[in-house]
């Protein structure tokens, strides 16, 4: 999925979902994103790393344009995790 989006990201914000024992750790995360063969229109994509999920969402989300797109991709579970943060968000804009 990574290598599918990445190219038309202009950053890329990791985070782990601590609640599963199964889950990536942020470490491995940023292992595989250090091995992929990134394209031209990638390479100049920031890439930050947060263990705290909320954090991540919060520091993604000063990078958005107004007419730009967040997307939380890898995993339903932090997605709905991240959730219930994220609409009390849009309600206090």
């Amino acid at each position: 999925m990574l290598q599918r989006l990445l190219p038309a990201a202009q950053s890329l914000t990791l985070t782990q979902f601590r609640s599963n024992p199964r889950a990536v750790t942020l470490s491995q995360l940023e292992q595989m994103v250090a091995k992929l063969s990134f394209s031209q229109s990638a390479a100049s994509c920031r890439i930050e790393s947060f263990a705290e999920p909320i954090v991540a969402l919060r520091e993604a989300e000063k990078h958005v344009a107004d007419d730009g797109l967040l997307c939380v991709a890898g995993s339903v579970f932090l997605a709905a995790e991240l959730l219930p943060a994220y609409r009390v968000a849009s309600d206090c804009r």
